[in-house]
């Protein structure tokens, strides 16, 4: 638990870097326009990295930062955050989806619409990072995953949406292995790609961005 004050990152004038950078990722203007209405989502000042807002009941407690420029890759949680309240979206019901990250929750839920044109009354719910299990003790739930279903009684099936390599495989089985007996659960890794935003920009066509290193960079060999 976090043992400093919890402070959303100032917020810029506008959200289009944001805005830009998801698009670039796949994403329907809707479901952007959706998280930025409901305080889900917006642009910080300083440095315009996406930040992902958790919240407490109707408080946030928890932001997750993700730069915008394609040449440089930065992640970092808010000063104060709560792993315990990250990022989710949540519906009427009974299905959780969990992911690792709020840009593979919101991919997931653009390839659902783009299966059935609309939002599903479902929930989303970001680790906010892979889930690590001890080796030799017994495993436990992750406080995301914890409290969500603490708070939501409706829950009683998990879909777990990690990513397709050893890290994301051995977390689900793990997490599989943790939860209680009313809850049903069940594997769904991206079918291609090794998460659902390779996954969503190779569905629509969209070439990824990979850093290339200058000159200067390169060792001689």
């Amino acid at each position: 638990r976090p043992t400093k004050p919890f402070l959303l990152p100032p917020r810029h004038a506008d959200n289009r870097r944001v805005f830009s950078y998801l698009r670039g990722r796949g994403i329907d203007p809707e479901i952007i326009n959706h998280c930025i209405k409901h305080g889900l989502l917006y642009e910080s000042e300083q440095y315009h990295n996406c930040v992902f807002v958790g919240f407490a009941g109707d408080k946030p407690a928890y932001a997750m930062q993700r730069g915008t420029l394609q040449d440089k890759r930065f992640v970092g949680e808010g000063v104060g955050s709560d792993k315990r309240y990250s990022f989710s979206l949540s519906g009427s019901g009974e299905t959780l989806y969990v992911f690792e990250s709020a840009i593979d929750c919101l991919s997931f839920i653009e390839l659902q619409r783009m299966k059935t044109d609309e939002l599903k009354p479902d929930n989303y719910l970001s680790l906010s990072g892979v889930y690590r299990p001890g080796e030799g003790r017994h495993s436990e739930l992750p406080a995301a995953l914890q409290e969500y279903l603490s708070a939501n009684d409706s829950i009683r099936h998990i879909a777990l949406c990690l990513d397709n390599d050893e890290a994301g495989r051995s977390a689900a089985l793990a997490i599989c292995a943790a939860l209680p007996d009313k809850y049903t659960a069940e594997l769904l890794p991206p079918q291609s790609g090794k998460d659902y935003n390779e996954l969503l920009m190779l569905t629509k066509g969209i070439p990824p961005n990979i850093r290339v290193r200058k000159p200067k960079e390169r060792r001689e060999r």
